[in-house]
């Protein structure tokens, strides 16, 4: 099973939680902002006209997200070698380069596990963002352009053999992360950020 290897799309978010969370450590106040809620119902809703099933959101893997967002944002160069999969300066986890001539997704898979204790692999979309302000539908307008990111929404060709069963996002002004994993979390009320919420990102 082969991962894509590029994406692009585009969104602002509200970030929670403090950067830097230690394996282990509590995420159950996790927050996403409302253009995010609104991203995991219409990616709901694309999947539900293909007979697929709704995917539980997931605040573990929205934490995930949220802080390899962070490490993005402060440390990922575009023109550089290594892929927006890679991952940097993460306190606790395995830090990688992602190449596309020898890309290891072992790296990627891991990091629910190294960064909270995730009792499953998780799988990971990441989207380069090219425009500014776009909200959730517009979003959906440019994921549906990316092949290879929907196939893997909507466990196609490659992904066919997984049924993804939650679901975490994070989407800011650079990238949008999503992460699917066949583990179902004990179901969570999703907490929407206030305007005044901190941001874990520059």
């Amino acid at each position: 099973m082969s991962y894509p290897t590029h994406h692009t799309v585009l969104l602002t978010l509200l970030y929670c939680l403090c950067f830097h969370t230690l394996k282990g450590q509590s995420y159950t106040n996790t927050c996403i902002s409302k253009e995010d809620h609104k991203l995991i119902f219409l990616i709901n809703e694309i999947r539900s006209k293909q007979d697929l099933p709704v995917l539980q959101y997931a605040q573990g893997l929205t934490y995930v997200a949220q802080t390899h967002l962070a490490d993005l944002n402060l440390n990922h160069v575009p023109e550089g070698p290594c892929l927006p999969y890679s991952w940097y300066q993460v306190e606790g986890v395995t830090n990688c380069c992602i190449e596309a001539s020898k890309p290891d997704w072992s790296c990627v898979i891991s990091k629910p596990h190294e960064l909270i204790d995730y009792p499953a692999k998780g799988f990971e979309v990441v989207l380069s963002l090219h425009e500014e302000n776009m909200n959730a539908q517009e979003v959906i307008h440019q994921l549906k352009t990316s092949s290879q990111a929907m196939t893997m929404v909507l466990n196609q060709k490659n992904w066919s053999a997984i049924e993804w069963k939650s679901i975490g996002l994070s989407i800011g002004e650079k990238y949008a992360i999503l992460w699917f994993s066949n583990y179902q979390e004990t179901a969570q009320k999703i907490i929407i950020c206030e305007e005044s919420t901190s941001s874990i990102a520059p």
